[in-house]
């Protein structure tokens, strides 16, 4: 079915080719379905598939909701499963650019069900893509705290850093999310120390007064070692100094 073709056109003419014996291109009636959001017709398309017939990249495109907490979020998530119980191999897809699993995606989606799902199939929640992102940068990027506690139950790492060097409460302190950071201390993230300096030479602090996050560096100077005071970015700068330059601005 090209996709100018109408849903209701297409169960229209899907019935009278049912009906008349004719033959059926059921890829095509399975991409109907996703792109309708119609789990029957995703069930009836995939039925008849063989595996090697089904693109990984309609999970990504089709299989989520467009945003977080949308009321249809649990169709989604059905086709999401209607595929992978058609084709568990599908579970490990990634996108080929991003590196981004269907567990970034799901988080990046902002679906909570989708995320318990998918860690309940076995997806691991340290995978990193190509940024070197885990999922736990990625809920602290879209500031879904409800994901990250989520995430923290499972055993995520909070000290993994990216490809930049920031873990992801470096991440959450440049988002201004107070109580994910809170949550990530309490998780065990390291505040200070070799561990959180970014590749720009930046510590917590840094990345606080730089984002103007105040209450998240009140919270961060009450637990800061002294001497986290004194270290120098790339440019040169402490987190004082790097405030005052922040102000001349």
């Amino acid at each position: 079915f090209d996709e100018d073709v109408p849903h209701r056109a297409v169960k229209s003419r899907l019935d009278a080719a049912l009906a008349k014996g004719r033959p059926i291109d059921y890829r095509s009636v399975a991409l109907a379905g996703l792109r309708f959001v119609d789990v029957e017709l995703v069930k009836m398309g995939v039925a008849r598939l063989d595996a090697k017939e089904v693109d990984p990249s309609f999970l990504f495109q089709y299989c989520f909701p467009n945003k977080a907490d949308a009321p249809d979020t649990n169709i989604f998530l059905e086709m999401l499963q209607t595929i992978l119980d058609f084709s568990l191999d599908l579970l490990g897809a990634v996108q080929p650019v991003s590196g981004d699993t269907l567990l970034h995606r799901a988080i990046s989606a902002g679906s909570l069900p989708h995320t318990q799902f998918l860690i309940s199939q076995g997806l691991p929640s340290d995978g990193q893509n190509t940024s070197g992102n885990t999922p736990l940068h990625i809920a602290c990027i879209k500031r879904y705290p409800c994901i990250v506690d989520f995430l923290l139950t499972t055993g995520a790492d909070v000290n993994v850093p990216n490809n930049r060097g920031a873990t992801p409460i470096a991440v959450a302190i440049q988002m201004g999310s107070q109580r994910i950071v809170e949550n990530l201390i309490a998780a065990g993230a390291m505040t200070d120390g070799p561990a959180v300096i970014t590749s720009q030479g930046e510590n917590l602090l840094h990345i606080a007064v730089r984002n103007n996050q105040y209450d998240i560096l009140s919270l961060l100077l009450d637990r800061a070692d002294p001497e986290t005071m004194l270290e120098i970015d790339e440019n040169g700068l402490n987190p004082i100094f790097a405030a005052v330059e922040g102000d001349r601005r």
